[in-house]
């Protein structure tokens, strides 16, 4: 048995796994074409192509993503962290005419912080401007304190 197989456009070489087609099946004018597998990537070669790719994604791209919307980022304000004379009288003046009172709405309007927008509505509580609505560990909510007038006197 031979190494050659007839095929209908040409020969197969079993041999040398190759495949010579042929222009006419009854003339022997063979063009050689190889139809072998292509060589196998090494190891090595997997790691490089893997590397240059992972640069090139790693890049970043020169604008970045476009955004539909932007984002407002607030600055960081330096808050006060101490009491003093001027306010309190911030607070009696101010804070308890608000119809609001929170530590946050507070400590934002007064740029203090929390804990001492707290101690501050404490003692608004304390001269009594200011009357409890909501209080628990999570919540504060208060308002102001309203004079009702005796239309009697």
């Amino acid at each position: 048995m031979t190494s050659e197989i007839m095929c209908i456009a040409g020969v197969w070489n079993q041999r040398h796994e190759t495949y010579f087609a042929c222009d006419d099946l009854f003339t022997n004018n063979y063009e050689f074409t190889d139809t072998s597998m292509p060589p196998t990537e090494t190891i090595k070669e997997k790691r490089l192509r893997l590397r240059r790719t992972l640069r090139l994604k790693k890049k970043p791209a020169k604008e970045g993503k476009r955004r539909w919307t932007k984002k407002t980022v607030k600055e960081r304000l330096d808050k006060q962290i101490l009491m003093d004379e001027s306010l309190k009288e911030r607070f009696v003046k101010e804070v308890a005419l608000f119809r609001l009172i929170t530590p946050a709405i507070v400590s934002e309007r007064l740029k203090i912080t929390i804990p001492l927008a707290k101690n501050g509505i404490r003692f608004l509580i304390a001269m009594k401007l200011v009357k409890k609505v909501l209080q628990h560990s999570k919540q504060w909510v208060f308002t102001r304190v309203t004079v009702v007038l005796n239309s009697e006197e």
